[in-house]
């Protein structure tokens, strides 16, 4: 079984592979096997690294098995039966596995939790550690950047690619979907023994657990979502990303820091009025010998921040010192952040992130408010990606998947309110659906804010792992993190 399990490992490991469904093992068949984890200072802590075989597309017939990679930690004390375990659903979708030689993730994401019960990793299909990790050639010709008036031919001949590339190595790419990757979990819960699970989702992680809860509501005892994607929520919302800026701008004006420079009418204001002087009179910068044009567009595609924070500071702590450039009349800064090169290396997205992604979709409604959000004056379409790429996949999730769902699984719901990437809008649409939800507002935090709400309040770490133990009746208030280091 070893050298079996060493077999497969390696093949998992070969970019692209040859191996496909015919060579597996049947669904259902787990692979597992010891490893040490480096948790940092010298120690090292025992880990299951394991391989189940799960059906590639259960929707169709005859399609054989790819390869789901998971890692669990058992609960520091040994079981114990009636706490469930904690499965974790991470980001993206992207999720790359984690690496036995980190000690950083495990001191920073497991170590609490491992005292508490099993924790375990899930693997996405098609990503990363999978088997086959479904990487795609980078678009050709162009720069990883919208601002390339290539970009947008140059995705869509990417995904065509990508696309024939896997479908002839006998990929069945319609399993290549959220509510596939829903059923994962499911049959993972089933593989461990586990009669009830407690999800953990970070971001695209929380998206893809509400898919579980939807189709698996049975098996989840607790549900943890940190920084929320909803079913209709993967196209990113402009209105949310610009009232996240407002936020971020109305606390920097309160700081000492700049109280000889806010602009009149504040930074937002300030933002606006130059983009549209853009519009009219683009800005030439001198670099280097040549003229970078610095028009309207690439200040949408900026205003959400370019300048690379200090060590150890937030992003969020430069973006006013960047508007103050732009008002001064200041652009060497963005010029040499469009200059940049910014080149996509050997592999770019992957078949099963367009699959996931554009299979999730977006509903008609939403789409056509995206399309005339009058914030997209100010901040460039985040979707731009997707309004190129999606048509060439063929994935879709369905109006059902999108549309709205009711749990009474227990939920707490934790937002940050200068998320960027998931805007806070996010969970105050979702926070409904929730019946037995506690939605915990973290002001000041960015994407992922649990984790800096839970080192920064001791009451709220608390209110997290009593939850994660089963006391869900919590009285959880709003966490407030300090201002960010501002940067002039």
């Amino acid at each position: 079984m070893r050298l079996v399990a060493a077999l497969i490992v390696m093949g998992a490991l070969l970019k692209p592979t040859l191996l496909w469904a015919t060579e597996f093992p049947k669904a259902g068949t787990r692979i597992h096997w010891p490893e040490l984890i480096d948790q940092g200072e010298g120690r090292v802590a025992p880990i299951e690294r394991g391989i189940l075989f799960v059906p590639a597309n259960r929707s169709a017939q005859d399609t054989g098995a790819i390869a789901l990679s998971y890692w669990r930690f058992r609960r520091l004390g040994g079981p114990k039966p009636e706490q469930p375990p904690i499965f974790m659903l991470d980001g993206g979708p992207g999720f790359q596995g984690y690496d036995r030689n980190s000690a950083g993730w495990y001191l920073n994401y497991a170590e609490k939790f491992h005292e508490i019960a099993d924790v375990v990793w899930v693997g996405q299909r098609g990503i990363g550690a999978a088997h086959p990790s479904t990487d795609c050639p980078p678009p050709k010709n162009t720069t990883n950047t919208w601002l390339d008036p290539t970009f947008g031919a140059a995705v869509a001949e990417a995904s065509k690619t990508c696309k024939s590339l896997w479908q002839s190595e006998g990929v069945d790419i319609d399993g290549l979907t959220v509510p596939e990757a829903a059923a994962d979990v499911e049959d993972l819960r089933k593989a461990l023994g586990y009669k009830q699970i407690i999800l953990w989702g970070e971001s695209f992680g929380t998206h893809w657990s509400i898919a579980v809860l939807r189709q698996f509501p049975s098996s989840v005892a607790r549900v943890i979502l940190n920084s929320i994607e909803g079913p209709d929520h993967t196209y990113d919302d402009p209105a949310g990303q610009l009232r996240a800026l407002e936020r971020i701008a109305a606390d920097a004006e309160r700081s000492p820091v700049y109280a000889d420079q806010v602009p009149e009418g504040g930074f937002i204001e300030a933002m606006k009025t130059t983009i549209r002087g853009a519009e009219q009179n683009p800005i030439l910068v001198e670099r280097e010998g040549r003229k970078i044009k610095i028009d309207s567009s690439v200040l949408r595609a900026f205003a959400r921040g370019y300048l690379d924070a200090p060590r150890g500071v937030r992003s969020e702590a430069v973006w006013p010192a960047g508007i103050l450039r732009w008002i001064r009349g200041e652009f060497a800064a963005t010029a040499e952040a469009l200059d940049r090169p910014n080149r996509f290396g050997d592999f770019w997205r992957s078949a099963s992130f367009f699959q996931f992604d554009c299979g999730s979709g977006i509903s008609p409604a939403r789409l056509e408010r995206l399309k005339n959000d009058p914030a997209l004056r100010y901040v460039e379409d985040p979707n731009l990606i997707y309004h190129h790429a999606c048509p060439e996949w063929p994935a879709d999730s369905g109006s059902e998947f999108r549309g709205l769902f009711k749990t009474t699984v227990p939920a707490l719901l934790v937002h940050g309110d200068w998320d960027l990437a998931t805007p806070w809008e996010n969970a105050l649409e979702m926070k409904e659906q929730f019946a037995n939800g506690t939605l915990v507002r973290v002001k000041r935090g960015g994407h992922g804010a649990i984790w800096d709400a839970m080192e920064h309040d001791p009451n709220f770490d608390e209110s997290v792992v009593a939850f994660l133990k089963g006391e869900t009746d919590l009285d959880i208030g709003d966490v407030t993190l300090p201002p960010p280091d501002w940067q002039l």
